[in-house]
C-alpha cells in the first residue's frame, strides 16, 4: 500500500519492528505529538528518549530459568 502512494499508521511500542517497517516516526507522549523522525537518523535508545521524555538506560530482560 505504502508503494501505492498510500499513508499507513502503525502503533507499537515494539522499536525494532517500528524501525523496520517505517520511514519516519512520530512519538506520542500523553496525547501530543513530541516529534517526527525520519527512521534512517533514529536509534532506538533516541526513540525511547523522546517516548519518556529523559535519556534512558539500556535495560535487558531478566533471563528466567524455564518452568520445572
Amino acid at each position: 500500500m505504502a508503494g501505492e502512494g498510500h499513508a499507513l499508521t502503525f502503533i507499537s511500542h515494539k522499536l525494532h519492528e517500528v524501525m523496520e517497517i517505517s520511514d519516519r516516526v512520530t512519538v506520542l507522549r500523553a496525547g501530543r505529538a513530541i516529534a517526527t523522525v525520519p527512521t534512517a537518523g533514529a536509534t532506538p535508545r533516541s526513540l525511547a528518549s523522546l517516548m519518556v521524555g529523559r535519556e534512558v538506560e539500556a535495560v535487558r530482560r531478566a533471563e528466567h530459568p524455564p518452568a520445572a
